[in-house]
């Protein structure tokens, strides 16, 4: 089940970096991710071994314009912050600041509505 997890987490990571610019494959990536990550321990020791976090932080911070990227990525940072290691991480490298950037960007135009 591990390396299922890990070869799940590393497809996915990979192909958020190979295709950065591109919201649809993040948005689907991120959505699966947070589907694997709530699976178990084993599942988000995989995500921590991908560097997961970084690269969630990274699609929030360069899609803020894109209202389903931004709702993905926090729900996964979301989930992730009931968990030590992936809070001291996620406030570590500016998660805070994202998810309160990402907050005011979808205030100021209005995504939800």
């Amino acid at each position: 089940r591990r390396l299922a997890a890990a070869n799940g987490m590393q497809v996915l990571v990979s192909a958020m970096r190979c295709n950065f610019g591109n919201q649809v494959v993040q948005e689907h990536c991120i959505s699966l991710l947070n589907c694997l990550v709530c699976l178990d321990r084993e599942s988000r020791d995989a995500f921590a071994d991908v560097e997961g976090v970084d690269a969630v932080l990274s699609t929030m911070k360069l899609h803020m314009d894109h209202e389903g990227v931004l709702l993905k990525c926090a729900l996964i940072l979301r989930y992730l912050l009931g968990y030590k290691p992936f809070r001291d991480r996620i406030i570590r490298i500016g998660g805070a600041e994202a998810l309160a950037e990402a907050l005011c960007s979808t205030l100021r135009s209005g995504l939800g509505d």
